[in-house]
């Protein structure tokens, strides 16, 4: 390859053949595809590409454990805060404020939790 001038562009390896098709120049992409620019692939060609190479399709993510659903619930700032406010006022004796609290950060992480994982349940898996 070359730039403006005709001398070799910098950084752009001159061998084309095992460069990666998105870092091809287009007339370099359609002579190494035999792609006709004006019509694209022909049926066989997509048929034979598909069989090759599978369906153009993203993995799916994949399912975190749900312990690491728990712990994002846990560890989050909010949680983290009540933790410690339970741990003040247990430390001050002062049971009632503290049992609230605990409550509190129980119920928080039950329904992020529960809500997180129905959310992943019907948007990611489609169950």
């Amino acid at each position: 390859m070359t730039n403006e001038k005709g001398s070799p562009a910098v950084g752009v390896d001159s061998n084309t053949d095992d460069a990666p098709p998105h870092t091809l120049p287009a007339t370099d992409f359609i002579s190494r595809f035999g792609v006709d620019p004006k019509w694209g692939l022909t049926e066989g060609q997509a048929q034979e590409i598909l069989l090759r190479n599978g369906p153009n399709r993203l993995k799916p993510p994949r399912k975190p454990s749900r312990l690491k659903i728990f712990l994002a619930q846990v560890l989050n700032a909010m949680t983290i805060v009540l933790i410690a406010a339970t741990a003040v006022s247990l430390a001050v004796m002062d049971w009632i404020s503290g049992g609230v609290i605990v409550l509190l950060v129980v119920v928080n992480v039950y329904v992020g939790y529960s809500r997180k994982r129905l959310l992943l349940l019907v948007t990611v898996w489609g169950l």
